[in-house]
């Protein structure tokens, strides 16, 4: 890297720590995310340049998935164990329902029926556009749908939640035990080494899964080696914000400029579908219904689990929904998008954005 860039990088993040640090002041919830996210987005769109650096990320990945994966105690992990019915339930719902909208946006944006789909599921950014782009799909739209949809909930369910007056009470071991250099660096040592040797053999997510297999393992053994300080955990939260808020850039906003509103949409619909899914889980199970509200929220699993730690409710289960739906999501969507294009349920495919926009004149 030059000089220049890494004085770009230090100053987009201190602009972000700056707007987590107001948005606590205002007692706005999950404060360091989603300030440094606005402050960070808000400068990209104003065409200022903005940069950040995947190894910033992946290190405030690691920290955070050690620190989720902490909160796995034997009981805690006895608890989520039981529901596991109630999780393939839930992801089961969440691909349906990802499915029927994906035909609404569909006709809303007029995009092609793949591109929609592999829009609407709910998966990784890069996950869904690799997937999408090996179908035929364009992947410009679905990272953006993407993006939009981590980043409205990041918004929308912390808000919600906490505009509804519910509080959680739930302590975990990881919560109770004190902070300790040398305990935390030998933690956080094994899940880099554990991560980089994954990553070195090719797999996409190890900077999320060895992190949180590290934790999990070191949460079952009860071995107490240190808990994540506060604020190295808002320093994380602030890195997460800076990265997502730098997506938003001047450029790939206005060139698809016509998309965003029904990607939105499609967005709020699906959250409104899984929030339903996620309360008729609570009335079954007797789960508080915030905890399966964050636990089926189409959400990335970092940033629902962040949400429930901040608002003390139960991570490990939080976790565990969402763990598990990233694994049938990634194993199952090209078949489930084969077998609903074979049967005809997409119908005649729309125009895409390109074609329409090949199709008028430059007078337009």
């Amino acid at each position: 890297m030059t000089p220049a860039l890494v004085l770009r990088i230090l100053l987009t993040h201190l602009a972000a720590g700056c707007g987590g640090a107001v948005a606590a002041q205002l007692k706005i919830p999950l404060p360091w995310m989603i300030g440094s996210l606005t402050v960070v987005a808000a400068l990209g769109l104003s065409g200022l340049a903005v940069s950040t650096h995947r190894t910033v990320r992946d290190g405030a990945v690691l920290i955070i998935m050690t620190a989720l994966g902490l909160t796995f105690t034997p009981e805690a992990a006895r608890a989520a164990a039981a529901l596991l019915p109630e999780m393939l339930a839930a992801a089961v719902a969440t691909v349906a329902i990802a499915a029927l909208l994906s035909r609404v946006l569909m006709l809303t944006a007029g995009i092609d029926a793949t591109t929609a789909f592999f829009c609407s599921v709910p998966g990784g950014p890069v996950e869904m556009s690799m997937m999408g782009e090996r179908n035929g799909a364009r992947v410009p739209e679905i990272a953006m749908n993407q993006l939009l949809r981590i980043v409205l909930l990041v918004i929308i369910i912390p808000t919600a939640i906490t505009l509804s007056g519910a509080t959680g009470d739930v302590v975990t071991l990881h919560s109770r035990i004190a902070f300790d250099p040398a305990g935390l660096a030998l933690s956080l040592a094994i899940a880099l080494g554990l991560a980089l040797i994954a990553r070195r053999y090719g797999l996409a997510t190890a900077f999320l899964l060895m992190p949180m297999g590290t934790g999990v393992v070191l949460g079952l053994s009860e071995a107490n080696l240190s808990a994540v300080p506060t604020w190295m955990s808002n320093a994380c939260q602030v890195v997460m914000g800076c990265y997502l808020g730098a997506q938003f850039r001047r450029d790939s906003v206005r060139a698809l400029r016509r998309f965003i509103p029904s990607a939105i949409l499609n967005v709020l619909l699906l959250t409104a579908g899984c929030s339903a899914v996620g309360y008729a889980i609570a009335l079954v199970s007797g789960m508080p219904w915030p905890t399966a509200i964050l636990s089926t929220s189409p959400g990335s699993v970092t940033e629902m689990a962040i949400t429930a730690k901040v608002l003390h409710f139960d991570v490990p289960t939080v976790t565990a929904f969402h763990v598990l739906r990233i694994f049938l999501v990634l194993a199952t969507v090209p078949l489930v998008h084969a077998g609903l294009k074979r049967i005809g349920y997409f119908g005649p495919p729309s125009r895409s954005l390109s074609a329409s926009a090949a199709e008028r004149s430059p007078a337009e």
